[in-house]
């Protein structure tokens, strides 16, 4: 299975909103850029296994 950094930042942006948190709250709690959070979240940026692990159980967490 590929992963594609477009739905995956597609999710964690979904999540986010779910949960009703800003950008800015998301990386505040894993503790990174908000710029960051932003391209990931738009598929320009991917991430690390556990970088994707931390938006998800963030974004759950938060909700």
């Amino acid at each position: 299975m590929a992963y594609d950094i477009k739905k995956s930042g597609a999710r964690i942006r979904q999540l986010r909103i779910q949960g009703g948190y800003t950008q800015e709250k998301l990386a505040g709690v894993l503790n990174i850029d908000r710029s960051l959070l932003s391209h990931i979240e738009a598929g320009k940026r991917g991430c690390s296994v556990l970088r994707l692990f931390q938006c998800i159980v963030g974004s759950a967490c938060l909700g």
